[in-house]
């Protein structure tokens, strides 16, 4: 077994990298005072192994981010797509998913490290959804839980100040409701949107696929 990857060198090869530090500093909204609050509520005895370099070049190739997910805030409370945008407010402008809750609003984000469009996956669009999962696998990925990709999105917002998958970026995700994959789009200064109403058929230049590397 190779050396541990290090922060210093992820860097090196990937444009984006955000730790817990930048969360426990840039990120109030999460609630943790420190990095070691975060890596405590997590369960976390330390700060966990990074990706192989292999992947990291992967995920270079693909333009992916390397952020460091969490399941739960300061508080304890675990990070749902309900609790995202009950913490962010404004930032989640669309609240259909809620009233009632839908199942997947509830299931939490999963604590680690991943390697994750901000934008979506290059060569992904003009594509229906079944020709997406394809080439998803083919590229060594899965599709993003909406949860932690709006998690993923917000997170690299507060720490880098950018708006990622502006208009007209539309990304489908691996959940679907009333059979229209749930896609996440549209984020800018009035906030990020949740939404269906690209059936699985269709093909489109401006619809993508938002996926993390397996």
């Amino acid at each position: 077994m190779g050396a541990e990857i290090t922060l210093a060198q992820a860097r090196e090869l990937i444009e984006i990298v955000i730790g817990p530090d930048e969360i426990a500093a840039k990120v109030p909204e999460l609630k943790f005072a420190d990095a070691k609050s975060l890596l405590d509520k997590n369960k976390c005895p330390r700060v966990p192994a990074l990706p192989s370099r292999e992947k990291l070049l992967k995920a270079k190739e693909q333009k992916k981010a390397l952020i460091f997910r969490l399941g739960r805030d300061g508080a304890g409370k675990e990070i749902t797509l309900a609790s995202l945008k009950e913490a962010f407010g404004p930032l989640i402008y669309s609240t259909w998913y809620l009233k009632p809750l839908q199942p997947f609003a509830s299931e939490p984000v999963v604590t680690g490290w991943a390697l994750v469009d901000l934008d979506i996956l290059p060569g992904s669009t003009d594509r229906t959804y079944d020709e997406q999962q394809a080439y998803v696998k083919d590229q060594e990925c899965r599709l993003k839980h909406p949860a932690a990709d709006a998690y993923d999105l917000l997170v690299a917002y507060k720490v880098t100040g950018k708006f990622f998958r502006g208009a007209p970026l539309n990304a489908r995700t691996g959940v679907s409701h009333h059979e229209e994959p749930i896609k996440v789009s549209d984020f800018d200064k009035s906030g990020l949107c949740i939404s269906t109403g690209w059936g699985k058929s269709v093909k489109h230049a401006e619809i993508g696929a938002a996926t993390e590397l397996i």
